[in-house]
């Protein structure tokens, strides 16, 4: 006799998942769909919090990601206000368009809504439209691509993008296998600083599992067992996973917004590089160009280290250029004893979360300064 809990494990869920999400696509409604987090916690420097965008795939509805937003609503992070289920155009979908059409679309979805920062999830097509939005962000811009989910996306092309639907849309011609567009996407992709996270379908018969996560650069990756490309939708199996990276992700939204902070502050600062030592400009802004390149690669955590103790140092360097008095006494410090000096000051040694990212960077922060340091154990 079969228990439910056997019958679970063997009813054939990738054709009863798929049921569902049909019958979901069915009875859907052609509006924008937005799932508030009741657990949402404002701050003063983020209080319209992270807001999740969820793009569905092609010929689908809003309704693709209505199963997941209610069940992981009541269970996001505090620092995430909403969920978004993005609508697009009917017309524009109707025509037949390509994925560029409908990541304007989404951009301006977006800062209709004046959201800052943002993570960008997507099944099938919608990750692929996740993921070009996402990479083609600059740090000057306004909106913060916190990280991208995608789910079944074609990065290597479907077998099943082929004649004559790709003569008739564009967006499927440009998710044909070897396509120019999935190319130059996923050479985005590499050179990206933005964490992605692939789910792929064991039993997918639209997108081979292979072919949905780009192999050089990925955060990580999971693949669900008996699920095809629509019942991945609807799997219990998938909500933990999922949790757990937005709980990630939204975990450096803390990092993002002191870099800001630091930046408006940092452009306050002007220069009289006429009153200015020499010696102490060239260090400023060697200073100033380390802590650039570096927040390119926030979401290294050595590199956040790194940040740290130049942006320390860069406000030291900035009390001496105010303070004239300490110019001639500190221009013949040598570099390696002016660090030692300023940790000891600050107490670093006896602080262990100080101690221990100063360790994970003196290599590396005392080299890039082009000095020579006598002594390696200089902090």
């Amino acid at each position: 006799m079969f228990s439910m809990k056997t019958l679970q494990e063997n009813q054939p869920i990738n054709w009863t998942g798929a049921v569902r999400h049909s019958l979901l696509w069915l009875f859907a409604d052609f509006t924008e769909q937005v799932y508030e987090n009741p657990n949402f916690k404002p701050t003063p420097e983020n209080p319209k919090g992270v807001v999740i965008y969820c793009i569905h795939g092609t010929a689908d509805r809003v309704s693709a990601f209505s199963l997941i937003a209610s069940r992981i609503q009541n269970s996001l992070p505090t620092s995430v206000s909403r969920i978004r289920l993005v609508k697009f155009n009917f017309l524009s979908r109707a025509v037949g368009n390509g994925i560029e059409v409908f990541v304007s679309q989404l951009e301006d979805e977006i800062e209709k809504n004046g959201d800052e920062y943002v993570v960008l999830g997507g099944h099938s097509r919608g990750g692929l439209i996740a993921a070009e939005y996402a990479v083609n962000r600059s740090p000057e811009d306004k909106v913060k691509v916190l990280g991208v989910f995608t789910i079944c996306s074609p990065f290597y092309g479907s077998g099943l993008a082929l004649k004559p639907i790709s003569l008739y849309s564009k967006s499927v011609h440009q998710m044909r296998k070897e396509s120019v567009y999935l190319k130059d996407l996923v050479a985005k992709i590499v050179n990206s600083s933005i964490r992605f996270f692939y789910i792929s379908a064991e039993k997918d018969s639209i997108v081979s599992p292979e072919d949905t996560y780009v192999k050089e650069k990925y955060h990580s990756r999971i693949m669900l067992e008996r699920h095809a490309h629509l019942s991945i939708m609807s799997s219990h199996k998938l909500l933990p996973h999922l949790l757990n990276y937005l709980n990630e992700m939204t975990s450096h939204l803390n990092i993002v917004i002191d870099m800001k902070k630091d930046e408006i502050k940092h452009d306050e600062v002007l220069l009289n590089e006429d009153e200015t030592p020499s010696h102490l400009l060239e260090l400023y802004y060697e200073i100033d160009m380390l802590i650039s390149e570096f927040k390119q690669e926030y979401y290294i955590l050595k590199s956040n280290h790194k940040i740290e103790v130049l942006e320390i140092l860069r406000r030291v360097i900035l009390d001496f250029i105010d303070n004239k008095q300490y110019v001639e006494q500190w221009k013949d410090v040598a570099i390696d004893k002016f660090i030692k000096d300023f940790l000891q000051h600050h107490n670093f040694y006896e602080q262990t979360d100080a101690t221990k990212f100063v360790h994970q960077a003196v290599n590396s922060v005392a080299s890039l300064f082009k000095y020579e340091i006598q002594n390696p154990e200089v902090f």
